[in-house]
């Protein structure tokens, strides 16, 4: 069990982080070609609907992964296959009128969702949606073949797939570019439906690259006897279905979101951006930890192999455990009890700072937001030299290479105001347009960047 794991755990972790790269690097694609513009921003709400059922529903550990891993793994291969065609053809036809009901509904549903939004946003967010619309029967067969090639420890593509869509769109704005730069008249680049159509190819190679896999692991079966496995079949239903019912409400928080930022333009592109910084290393650890580890609790469990599903679960757990960053059992072990309550408080005054970071539309403030949270963590590794001298070292360390940074941040910042006269986020937006080749400006830049980094 424990080589079993660790093995996939290892090519799970490549096989996502090179995925989350590609997404990194679309991130930046997208933010070169389209910024905070209205384009990006009636993309984000065009994509809610599709974007749900594509990631939240038809994703790796979504509902219908989990459903068809969980059914599937204790059957043989025929079995298996006959299944897994059945049940595909029927929620493929179920997402299909999905699919319609939206397409046709597209304006209503975008004025719903997003109805401080202009007008051209919101004519934008419509057209994009139509073209994201065939995106939504294919979520069904995307989500199911998740789970049919992990019930086959087939982990490897299911979770590089999603590249495909991020390094599509990368082609897309790429082609874009030259197509733009060749015809100077051409306003191609910002094409509205640019990106739409970019997830809608990328989808699409995705669901072809996988319907191959599937295909190759025998577990297509166009057979009559299909009157066959109606339990399986049932079971899956009504696994899916609370599942499908939880995932929603837990993304309530999103549409609200998304909702009230409809009355800022940039906004709804903003937390697109940083949305995605913090599900990257979110969807490395859930996928490599989850994974490798339904296929064999759904295989005991079927067998009624109770001390092996124990023993599977406990291994799973240890895992888990060793994942937990911040853990108050672990904490007396590196801190005194009597100086707990100074590590709560130094750790919410580096949260404070983070939030500042992310807050302020100033960038001395940003600095002092910076030097907030570094100070505040310093102190906190510093903390630990009650059991283990050596994070004093660390500490010093942190400090000089965090008092550099920030020399270097603070000249850059300087640098700015002696260009453009402004600190101001929003001002200095404006202004750098006419000074893009300006030396200084570039050198500012530069020094704030490697002062961060």
């Amino acid at each position: 069990m424990h080589s079993y794991f660790k093995n996939n755990v290892a090519s799970i972790s490549f096989a996502t982080s090179l995925s989350k790269v590609a997404g990194f690097i679309r991130q930046i694609f997208i933010a070169a070609a389209f910024g905070i513009g209205i384009t990006y921003d009636a993309y984000n709400y065009a994509y809610i609907i599709p974007g749900f059922l594509l990631i939240i529903i038809g994703g790796i550990n979504g509902p219908l992964h989990n459903a068809v891993v969980a059914v599937l793994t204790p059957l043989k291969r025929r079995e298996g296959g006959l299944l897994l065609t059945k049940v595909s053809i029927k929620l493929t036809l179920l997402f299909f009128i999905l699919g319609v009901v939206v397409y046709f509904n597209s304006g209503c549903l975008i004025n719903f969702i997003a109805p401080n939004l202009s007008n051209e946003a919101k004519s934008i967010a419509t057209y994009q949606l139509k073209i994201l619309t065939p995106c939504i029967p294919l979520s069904a067969f995307i989500g199911l073949s998740f789970g049919a090639l992990n019930s086959r420890n087939k982990f490897f593509i299911s979770s590089i797939s999603p590249a495909l869509t991020s390094l599509t769109t990368i082609l897309f704005i790429s082609a874009s570019w030259i197509f733009s730069h060749q015809n100077t008249n051409s306003n191609y680049l910002f094409y509205s439906g640019l990106l739409a159509k970019a997830t809608l190819t990328g989808t699409c190679i995705q669901f072809a690259v996988q319907c191959w896999e599937i295909n190759k692991i025998g577990l297509f079966r166009f057979n009559s006897a299909w009157h066959l496995f109606k339990n399986e079949e049932k079971r899956i239903f009504k696994l899916i279905a609370p599942a499908t019912i939880s995932s929603g409400l837990g993304q309530i928080n999103v549409f609200v979101d998304m909702f009230f930022a409809s009355s800022f333009q940039g906004a709804a592109s903003g937390l697109a951006y940083g949305n995605f910084l913090i599900q990257a290393p979110l969807g490395v650890l859930s996928n490599a930890l989850i994974l490798p580890l339904l296929p064999k609790f759904s295989k005991f469990n079927s067998k009624q192999e109770n001390r092996n599903l124990e023993k599977s679960l406990i291994s799973g757990i240890e895992y888990c455990f060793l994942t937990t960053i911040f853990s108050s059992k672990m904490m007396p072990d590196e801190i005194n009890e009597t100086s707990i309550s100074k590590v709560y408080s130094l750790w919410l005054l580096a949260i404070a700072g983070l939030i500042g970071l992310v807050t302020t539309g100033d960038a001395f403030n940003l600095f002092v937001f910076l030097e907030i949270s570094s100070l505040a963590s310093v102190a906190l590794v510093a903390m630990g030299a009650q059991k283990d001298k050596q994070a004093l070292v660390a500490a010093y360390n942190y400090l000089i290479i965090g008092a550099v940074g920030a020399t270097l941040y603070v000249i850059g910042v300087g640098l700015l105001y002696g260009i453009t006269g402004t600190l101001n986020m929003a001002d200095l937006s404006e202004r750098v347009v006419d000074l893009k080749n300006n030396k200084a400006l570039i050198a500012g830049f530069g020094f704030m960047i490697v002062g961060i980094m």
